[in-house]
Protein backbone atom coordinates (compact mmCIF):
# COMPACT_ATOMS: atom_id res chain seq x y z
CA UNK A 1 0.00 0.00 0.00
CA UNK A 2 1.20 3.65 -0.60
CA UNK A 3 0.65 4.35 2.46
CA UNK A 4 2.52 2.07 4.48
CA UNK A 5 5.50 3.20 1.52
CA UNK A 6 4.86 6.71 2.47
CA UNK A 7 5.13 6.24 6.04
CA UNK A 8 8.68 4.27 5.93
CA UNK A 9 10.00 7.15 3.83
CA UNK A 10 8.96 9.76 6.04
CA UNK A 11 9.58 7.45 9.74
CA UNK A 12 5.60 8.22 10.26
CA UNK A 13 3.83 5.43 11.50
CA UNK A 14 0.58 4.66 10.27
CA UNK A 15 -2.07 2.16 11.83
CA UNK A 16 -3.70 1.16 7.67
CA UNK A 17 -6.36 -1.37 9.92
CA UNK A 18 -8.31 2.03 10.42
CA UNK A 19 -8.51 1.92 6.44
CA UNK A 20 -8.47 -1.78 5.85
CA UNK A 21 -11.05 -2.91 8.59
CA UNK A 22 -13.28 -0.01 8.38
CA UNK A 23 -12.88 0.63 12.01
CA UNK A 24 -14.02 4.16 13.76
CA UNK A 25 -12.35 3.00 17.06
CA UNK A 26 -8.89 3.00 15.63
CA UNK A 27 -7.17 6.21 14.64
CA UNK A 28 -4.65 5.92 11.21
CA UNK A 29 -2.33 8.94 11.94
CA UNK A 30 -3.22 10.30 8.83
CA UNK A 31 -3.56 14.29 9.12
CA UNK A 32 -7.36 15.05 9.13
CA UNK A 33 -8.45 12.08 8.61
CA UNK A 34 -12.06 12.23 9.93
CA UNK A 35 -12.53 15.32 6.81
CA UNK A 36 -10.76 12.52 4.37
CA UNK A 37 -13.03 9.62 5.57
CA UNK A 38 -16.10 11.52 4.86
CA UNK A 39 -15.02 12.23 1.31
CA UNK A 40 -14.02 8.57 0.79
CA UNK A 41 -17.36 7.34 2.19
CA UNK A 42 -19.46 9.80 0.64
CA UNK A 43 -17.29 8.88 -2.73
CA UNK A 44 -18.61 5.64 -2.70
CA UNK A 45 -22.22 6.26 -1.47
CA UNK A 46 -25.13 6.71 -3.82
CA UNK A 47 -25.91 9.92 -1.91
CA UNK A 48 -25.15 13.09 -3.47
CA UNK A 49 -25.73 15.55 -1.13
CA UNK A 50 -23.37 13.78 1.35
CA UNK A 51 -20.76 13.84 -1.35
CA UNK A 52 -21.38 17.57 -2.11
CA UNK A 53 -20.82 18.43 1.59
CA UNK A 54 -17.69 16.46 1.97
CA UNK A 55 -16.29 17.72 -1.03
CA UNK A 56 -16.76 21.25 0.19
CA UNK A 57 -15.30 20.32 3.73
CA UNK A 58 -12.51 19.35 2.42
CA UNK A 59 -12.32 22.72 0.42
CA UNK A 60 -12.92 24.64 3.08
CA UNK A 61 -10.74 22.98 5.59
CA UNK A 62 -7.46 21.65 3.42
CA UNK A 63 -8.03 23.84 -0.13
CA UNK A 64 -8.85 22.92 -3.33
CA UNK A 65 -5.38 21.58 -4.33
CA UNK A 66 -6.22 18.92 -1.36
CA UNK A 67 -9.38 18.42 -2.62
CA UNK A 68 -8.45 16.67 -5.91
CA UNK A 69 -5.33 15.35 -4.50
CA UNK A 70 -7.69 13.14 -2.44
CA UNK A 71 -10.28 13.02 -5.18
CA UNK A 72 -7.49 11.40 -7.01
CA UNK A 73 -6.32 8.77 -4.98
CA UNK A 74 -9.77 7.65 -3.02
Amino acid sequence: MLLRASGQATGQAFDLHAVTQGTTTVRSGVAHEEILVALTEAMVSDDEEALAIARTHVRDELGPEALVDAAGVA
